[in-house]
């Protein structure tokens, strides 16, 4: 008996029944003298009725309510009682091999997070993969990008820069005359002019966040300086040289 269970007495279980007491009465004589069934009673030897009295009862009132007769009725009510005890017994057993094999709490935890990390980690790896895959083809598009940017660049600055040769040849035909201190300041100040001329043309946002095609713009422009001033010189020393 279960501490929490509660028992009844006989009047009330007949009006559970809608029997009369002594009804009641006569089946528990029966059950106990003719099959063995134990009833509890307390101290003053009543019957206590509890659950499963309850349900033995009720089978029988159940067989009686389809005409069996009354001892085939009895003998029923207990077979199926017994056969009750056989399957909660059994059933007992598979639940207690059940609890043997089940997950306690600790490990369907320790499951459940192995899986949440195994997934976290593939996601993650997804996510490394196609940012990678991503960053490579956006790097392909800069460069080349940037190379087409670059040969516009390089090509546009070619032709300012013939322009400004020329413009610094003629400069200089007009100045022949000059002494060679002059005809190098104003070959000085032409190409002082034309580099902040392209300074200013190619100095946009781009240019500026590309430090390595300035530097190439720049190394292009002094070499064109360079060959300016070359190409003058030996004019002014053919000049010279026709003057003399």
């Amino acid at each position: 008996m279960g501490d929490t269970e509660y028992g009844f007495l006989a009047k009330y279980i007949a009006q559970e029944l809608e029997v009369t007491t002594s009804t009641l009465r006569r089946w528990c004589l029966d059950l106990e003298h003719k099959h063995n069934y134990e009833f509890d009673r307390n101290e003053k030897n009543q019957r206590i009725f509890y659950k499963r009295d309850l349900i033995v009862l009720n089978s029988l009132k159940k067989f009686l309510d389809k005409s069996l007769k009354y001892e085939d009725a009895l003998k029923a009510a207990i077979t199926e009682k017994n056969d009750r005890e056989i399957v909660d017994k059994t059933l007992s057993v598979h639940e207690e091999k059940r609890d043997e094999n089940a997950f306690s709490v600790n490990e369907v935890r320790e499951i459940i997070d192995e899986t949440a990390r195994r997934t976290r980690e593939e996601v993650e790896k997804e996510f490394r993969d196609n940012l990678k895959e991503m960053y490579t083809f956006l790097e392909d598009r800069f460069h080349t990008e940037f190379e087409k940017r670059e040969k516009g660049i390089l090509d546009r600055l070619d032709r300012i820069s013939e322009q400004k040769l020329l413009e610094v040849k003629q400069s200089t035909d007009n100045e022949q005359q000059k002494s060679n201190d002059e005809l190098r300041e104003t070959i000085s100040n032409q190409i002082k002019k034309m580099y902040d001329d392209l300074t200013d043309k190619f100095s946009d946002d781009a240019l500026q966040r590309d430090q390595e095609l300035l530097n190439k713009i720049k190394q292009y422009q002094d070499e064109k300086a360079k060959e300016v001033a070359a190409s003058v010189e030996g004019k002014q020393s053919f000049w010279k040289r026709l003057f003399s």
